[in-house]
């Protein structure tokens, strides 16, 4: 019997495709709207570009680089959208979007890495404990429902106490990010 959709041994679940998009979401919005130039029309292929994603994230591998492959994607995609567009504005044509496509898709893999190195360094100044709730809640895969009870506390602490580590992380990334560029 033959299947319609291609099949690999070892399927990545599709929990790890809502983390990876929503991890990647501001990157590949950025991207999209470098092509568009438009807020709406940026909306509308991300959308279509997710919902592409989602249906064939079966076909994705998990030792390449998500935002590249989600970010060529989304530029056929706002190619397509370009094309089937009825509305008269001044659009660049395809070799000028594909340069500038390029371009971005360079500067993403970049800030990736930059946003990698500095995100590492910032969870190494953590508090072990801190530290610890950070690996119990997102590398276990637990919930934190599960988590609070392992650790006596209670799930809205747990909750608390991660927002205020990822707005600690955040703030630590951004400054970090920014004594590089500067």
């Amino acid at each position: 019997m033959h299947s319609l959709h291609p099949v690999r041994s070892a399927m990545l679940p599709r929990e790890t495709f809502v983390e990876l998009i929503q991890q990647h979401r501001g990157q590949l919005f950025g991207y999209i709207y470098a092509l568009l130039h438009n807020l709406q029309d940026t909306e509308d292929v991300y959308q279509s570009t997710c919902l592409i994603l989602w249906k064939k994230f079966g076909q994705f591998r998990e030792e390449t680089s998500f935002i590249s492959w989600a970010s060529e994607v989304a530029r056929l995609e706002a190619r397509n959208f370009l094309r089937k567009q009825s509305r008269s504005r001044v659009v660049f044509d395809s070799e000028l979007q594909e340069m500038l496509a390029d371009t971005r898709s360079e500067l993403i893999d970049a800030t990736a890495d930059v946003y990698q190195e500095s995100l590492a360094e910032c969870l190494a100044q953590l508090s072990p404990a801190d530290r610890e709730l950070v690996r119990q809640c997102y590398e276990t895969g637990k919930s934190f429902k599960s988590v609070a009870e392992q650790i006596d506390r209670s799930p809205k602490s747990v909750y608390d106490a991660l927002g205020r580590i990822r707005r600690s992380l955040s703030t630590c990334v951004k400054s970090k990010i920014s004594a590089q560029e500067g």
